[in-house]
Order: C-alpha cells, then sequence, then structure tokens
C-alpha cells in the first residue's frame, strides 16, 4: 500500500497577509495595537496581533480573540465581532474541532455580510471550506471555496486568489483528479511568485510535490518536497508546513522501503503536531507510522499505531483519516492471516469511503465548478453590456450637443452677418452670445468626456465657475476693444 501524503491547505486572512507581506514582527504588531488611537483600530489590530500568536501560543491566541469579541459587543462594533468569531474559528479548526469552528464561522459570515466588509466575508467563506474539508465534506467545502474566490476576483484580492486556488486544488486532489488539481495548484503558485510571497510559494511547492508522488514520480516528489520544506524552515513561521513536509517526506521514503529515513521524518512531524496540539496532524503522522511498520512486518506496533490514529479520527470526527485507518488495520489484519477481521475493517473502510467518494458527489463538485464559471460568465457579460450602454448614452450626448451647437452656430453668424455696421450695443450683444457659446460648448465637452455626474457636486459647481469666470474675463476684454 502506497502510503498518503497531505496536502497545504490556507487558513490565511486579509490582514495577516498583509503582516506577512510588511514582514511585521510580533512586538512591532503588539506596539500597533498598544498604540491605536481609536477603538475600532485598537480591536482590528488586537486580533491581528492575536492571530499572529497561533503558532507560537494557542492559549495567547484563544484569550485575546475572545477578548476582542469581548469588546467588540460592547462597542457594537460588528467587523470587529465578526473578527473575533474568525480567529475563535481559527482556533476550533487548529484544534480540529469541527464543530464549534462552523458554528464560529458562520456567526462571523453572518456579521461580516452586516458590517458590509466583502474581505472579511471572503475569508471567512475560505475558512468555512476548510471546515467542511477537516469532516472529508467535500462539496460543501467546494461550493464555500468558490463563493471566496468570486468575492476576491470581484476585489482582485490577489493573495486571497492565490489561497484559495490552492484549497480548490486540494478538492480535486482528493478525487484523484491529479492534471486538475495540479493546474490550480500552478496557478497558485505564479500568483505568489508574481507577489513574492515565499510562504504560499512553499505551501504550493508541497501540493505539487504530493502530485508527483500519487503519480509514482519518486525523484521529482522529493525535489519538490524538499524545496518547499527548505523555505518553511527558511522563514520558520510556519510549524504546521514544516511538519507537514516531514510527514510527506517520510511516507515517501517509506514507499521506497527506507524505512529508518521515514521514521526520521514521521518522528519529526509527530514532535511539531504535538508541540501544535493538532489532532489532525497526530491522527495522520500515526496511520503512517503504522503502515510503516506493517512494511516491516512488525505487527504489534502497526496494530497499536492503526487504532491509535482510529481512535483519534473519530474523536475529532475526520471521515479521510477514519477511512485510512479502516484501511491500514485492514491490510495489517490481512498480512497475518485474520481473514475475518480483515474483512469486517474492509467493509468499514468502504462505508466510510463511499460517504465521501461516490459517483452522486462527484456529479456535485462538478455541478458547483460549472455553476460557478457560469456565474462569472454572466456577470462578465453584464458587464460587457452596461459598457455598451454608457458607450450609446455618450453617442447620443454628443449628436445632441452637435445639434445644439449647430444651431446657436447659425444663429450667431446671421447676427454678426447683420450687424457688421450695427451701433456698438448690438456688437456687445453679438459678443455676449458668441462668449456664451464658448461657455456652452465647453461645459458640454467635459461634461461628455468626464462624467460630471460621477463628481460631486461641490467640484462640479466649482468647475463651471471656473469656466464662468474665464469667459467673462474674455468678454471684458474684448467688450473695450468695441468704440
Amino acid at each position: 500500500m502506497k502510503l498518503r501524503p497531505y496536502t497545504l491547505l490556507f487558513v490565511l486572512f486579509g490582514f495577516l497577509a498583509q503582516i506577512s507581506v510588511l514582514g511585521n514582527t510580533l512586538d512591532s504588531l503588539r506596539t500597533v495595537w498598544v498604540n491605536s488611537t481609536d477603538d475600532t483600530s485598537r480591536v482590528l489590530n488586537k486580533a491581528a496581533y492575536a492571530y499572529a500568536l497561533k503558532y507560537d501560543s494557542l492559549d495567547r491566541f484563544l484569550s485575546l480573540s475572545e477578548e476582542v469579541v469581548e469588546t467588540s459587543k460592547q462597542l457594537d462594533f460588528k467587523k470587529g465581532t465578526a473578527t473575533g468569531y474568525r480567529n475563535l474559528a481559527t482556533y476550533e479548526y487548529l484544534q480540529s474541532d469541527y464543530n464549534a469552528a462552523e458554528k464560529y464561522i458562520q456567526e462571523a459570515i453572518t456579521l461580516f455580510k452586516a458590517a458590509g466588509s466583502r474581505k472579511g466575508t471572503s475569508y471567512a467563506y475560505n475558512l468555512l471550506g476548510l471546515i467542511h474539508d477537516g469532516r472529508g465534506d467535500y462539496p460543501d467545502a467546494l461550493q464555500a471555496y468558490m463563493e471566496s474566490l468570486k468575492i476576491k476576483e470581484e476585489l482582485n484580492d490577489q493573495t486571497g486568489i492565490a489561497n484559495t486556488l490552492n484549497n480548490i486544488g486540494v478538492i480535486y486532489d482528493y478525487q484523484d483528479q491529479y492534471d486538475k488539481a495540479l493546474s490550480y495548484y500552478e496557478r497558485s503558485m505564479h500568483i505568489y511568485e508574481a507577489l513574492n510571497n515565499r510562504s504560499g510559494v512553499s505551501n504550493s511547492l508541497n501540493n505539487i510535490g504530493l502530485i508527483y508522488d500519487k503519480q509514482n514520480k519518486p525523484d521529482k516528489a522529493i525535489e519538490y518536497y524538499l524545496r518547499s520544506l527548505h523555505i518553511e524552515e527558511e522563514l520558520n513561521t510556519n510549524k504546521f508546513g514544516i511538519a507537514l513536509g516531514n510527514n510527506n517526506l517520510g511516507s515517501l521514503y517509506a514507499d521506497m522501503n527506507n524505512n529508518d529515513v521515514a521514521h526520521y521524518y514521521f518522528d519529526k512531524a509527530l514532535e511539531l503536531y504535538q508541540q501544535l496540539e493538532s489532532q489532525k496532524g497526530i491522527t495522520m503522522v500515526l496511520n503512517n507510522k503504522a503502515n510503516s511498520y506493517r512494511a516491516e512486518k512488525q505487527y504489534d506496533l502497526a496494530y497499536e499505531y492503526a487504532e491509535n490514529s482510529l481512535n483519534l479520527a473519530k474523536e475529532i470526527g475526520s471521515k479521510d483519516d477514519i477511512k485510512q485507518a479502516y484501511l491500514a488495520l485492514s491490510l495489517i489484519a490481512k498480512e497475518q492471516k485474520d481473514f475475518d477481521k480483515a474483512f469486517e475493517y474492509q467493509e468499514q473502510y468502504i462505508a466510510v469511503k463511499d460517504s465521501m467518494f461516490n459517483v452522486e458527489k462527484s456529479k456535485e463538485i462538478a455541478l458547483i465548478e460549472t455553476h460557478y464559471e457560469l456565474e462569472k460568465q454572466q456577470a462578465e457579460k453584464a458587464r460587457i453590456e452596461q459598457k455598451l450602454k454608457e458607450e450609446e448614452a455618450k453617442v447620443s450626448r454628443l449628436i445632441y450637443i452637435s445639434i445644439i451647437t449647430g444651431i446657436l452656430l447659425i444663429v450667431v453668424v446671421l447676427l454678426l452677418t447683420n450687424t457688421m455696421k450695427a451701433s456698438p450695443p448690438l456688437k456687445r450683444l453679438t459678443l455676449f452670445m458668441w462668449c456664451l457659446l464658448v461657455f456652452y460648448l465647453a461645459i458640454t465637452s467635459i461634461a461628455t468626456f468626464y462624467n460630471l455626474e460621477a463628481i460631486s457636486a461641490s467640484k462640479s459647481v466649482a468647475l463651471f465657475l471656473i469656466i464662468g469666470f474665464l469667459v467673462a474675463s474674455l468678454f471684458t476684454l474684448l467688450n473695450r476693444s468695441i468704440r
């Protein structure tokens, strides 16, 4: 049996992306929070500082996030409350308590929408997708990711787009649609490279390595895994990424029957996941070690690790890990010639697998993406139609202006023709009409080409007064020349 490597999913929030780009340290984040001059900024900066603590102190992350929610409620600050709930959802997600995480993130989505924060809403949907993914509810995960991606594309949030493209790739990876998964990973990586986001690049490298691993291309898989791990260790900001990189290298070496090297990487990964209190991470490493011990025919150890993995997977409600544990137990029992147990575990494995992957779910996933692409095309069509209407309206205005201008020119020319030998007062009247024509043409031209309807009323009035002053000055100068 080929051991299963694991993908990296992003829980990255908008403010954290900005923190990463600016290279701020925890100290500087705390300084920004403490020195905030108004209550709402103080709440949001405190939430950002708390979020940055999640890899160093989960307890502190939790307590500060709870304070953010409490303070925001006192201020009736919906965006702050939503951000606090999103932090709490992240905490529960990292603890693999998916029910609690979903409760918080649904609250966050409602409040972000009420506060009019589209960016906050988009990142909350991304986290909702991760929560569904953790449970193994892949159609629901994809639906949430597509909601997130739609908003991020409208906002042109490049970091967020790369983030969610990566997570969508993971869904297709689980469905064994490797070419489609690879296309999403590569699109994500190109955006991260353009943004010089090394953490994002590392994430994409790991997931591309995973595809090569599953396609039985070990040399390329090792290359990508090591490149990813090198970046993560150099940055030293994401222990989850470092742990996952070690786990995946262990899986690959186990598949190559290099079990000593495999256990070296597994043990490094397990130690990090235990430090991080990541039940999901511990579960998958235990299962991989079980399979490695089975390959070495150390069946007692293999059974012990597989049982521990299964119990923990059931505790956190991770269907994917439950499935993998039943498969490991089935193979162990089969090799020990305990065919009754092997059959029993195999049936349980198939039952869980069918609940996650079947024809109907595959169709549902395909339908979700098709619906998203259709909505995207309809939105683009509506945008083009609106632009055409605006162009048609501009042409209509130009025709109207041309007609009025032509009439005025005829009137003025007739007046000039009949008043060349007239008295100065009549000449002044003709001159005045010429100046009015200049004023009219200036105003209508600017209004047409620069769309004064989109300019504030005060700016429009100021512009009219300036042009009026210039025309009046011209009239005065010419009037003095009339004797």
